[in-house]
């Protein structure tokens, strides 16, 4: 007997992401609270991240499409995608909201841009290890066929937290990008959305321009220097 969409993609969330981070960011020595980057999120920040959410959802697209044209998708796929998709719609609009965009959005980036960032902020460059956290993301999905948008995602998510301080910058990021494509499942803004979405190039100077304010967004979203995580490893930890 198969899992049930909705209940397979909540597991996913809970059990494999969520979990295993907070148990193991009670260990870490630099203290929970450094380890997830919890640090409160300034309304500025917050503003130009509603900026760049939807430009890191065009550039994303525009790389899916890309991949797509090197490495095609198989029919397959886009039916037993899109099959996924109706099934968790089919329970409801707040359902379809919860299980693509909030859970996923609260339990994966605590684990990405939280414990594995801070972990390898300690040895690499930040452009490396948001880099590095983008791969590992992509290939926590196990999909092929979206391996260059997921990772961008990932790498975009992980500079986001490096700008700002605050776990709960990216929590926002996540969960706004997942929630425009479950919009456009839900309102059926765009027929035969998993073929669009993820085979047809988009005009590249809308993606250009969407690169170029994600940038600026970035740039612009930048914490005080006192919000920046200390590298210092010497000074006393939240454990307890």
């Amino acid at each position: 007997m198969s899992l049930d969409p909705v209940v397979g993609l909540a597991l996913t969330s809970t059990l494999i992401a969520f979990l295993p981070t907070a148990v193991a960011s009670r260990w870490s020595p630099l203290g929970w609270r450094r380890a997830l980057h919890i640090a409160p999120l300034r309304p500025v920040a917050a503003g130009w991240i509603l900026l760049a959410a939807p430009c890191a959802f065009l550039v994303a697209g525009q790389l899916a499409a890309l991949q797509a044209r090197i490495l095609p998708i198989p029919a397959e796929y886009l039916s037993y995608f899109e099959a996924i998709l109706r099934s968790v719609n089919a329970r409801g609009p707040l359902i379809g909201i919860l299980v693509v965009a909030v859970l996923p959005a609260l339990c994966e980036e605590p684990l990405f841009r939280g414990l594995l960032l801070s972990a390898l902020r300690r040895r690499m460059h930040p452009v490396g290890a948001s880099l590095t956290v983008g791969l590992l993301f992509a290939l926590f999905h196990i999909d092929p066929y979206r391996l260059a948008s997921t990772a961008f995602l990932g790498f975009f998510l992980a500079l986001v937290v490096i700008q700002t301080g605050s776990l709960f910058a990216a929590i926002l990021a996540h969960l706004l990008n997942n929630l425009g494509a479950e919009l456009v499942v839900i309102f059926n803004l765009i027929p035969d959305q998993a073929a669009y979405s993820m085979t047809r190039l988009l005009p590249w100077p809308l993606v250009l321009l969407a690169a170029l304010l994600l940038g600026f967004c970035l740039t612009r979203m930048r914490a005080r220097p006192a919000e920046r995580e200390p590298a210092a490893q010497t000074e006393p930890t939240d454990r307890a």
